[in-house]
């Protein structure tokens, strides 16, 4: 199926979020925002390791043979509320922003359809580091094991609050 049958089966609109992962790997989901048709054209936004970029037609089509689209979240407000997200992701392009925990593609999915920076990812990452941490501080009967646990425990802790300020 090609990029436009997609579009099509799935009834995007701009603003629309595309969640996919990575064939053969899937560990986690990569967010894609659907803009719409610009001269024909599908265009679709992304923020991943060389920053928040339009695809162009060559990129998406390499995108979509490498990963699978597991699900598609619609956006819910009305025309205006969706112009003014397809804008956000506008005026964030060719920035170069993109951090895995701090400003991954899920923060900004949901910072353009919701306004809020957020990730679900972040946040189960950051809690199971967390509890990890502790669990190899508690039954570690060495120094060396109780300090990376600790570590850890504090990393998790870290990233729980720098994704919650990230929010505000």
């Amino acid at each position: 199926m090609n990029i436009d049958q997609f579009i099509q089966i799935n009834k995007l609109q701009p603003g629309d979020a595309v969640v996919v992962k990575k064939d053969n790997i899937g560990l986690l989901d990569h967010y894609l925002i659907y803009l719409g048709y610009t001269f024909g054209e599908p265009k679709v936004i992304a923020n991943y390791f060389q920053g928040t970029r339009l695809l162009s037609s060559s990129e998406l089509a390499d995108f979509s043979t490498r990963y699978t689209p597991t699900k598609i979240r619609k956006f819910l407000g009305n025309e205006v509320q969706r112009d003014a997200a397809v804008n956000r992701a506008l005026n964030s392009c060719d920035q170069n922003s993109y951090h895995l925990i701090l400003n991954n593609c899920e923060h900004f999915a949901n910072y353009v359809q919701l306004g809020v920076p957020s990730s679900k990812q972040t946040t189960v990452f950051g809690a199971g580091m967390a509890v990890t941490g502790l669990a190899v501080a508690a039954s570690s009967k060495t120094d060396t094991g109780k300090g990376i646990g600790t570590v850890m425990t504090l990393f998790g802790l870290l990233t729980l609050m720098i994704d919650g300020n990230n929010k505000k």
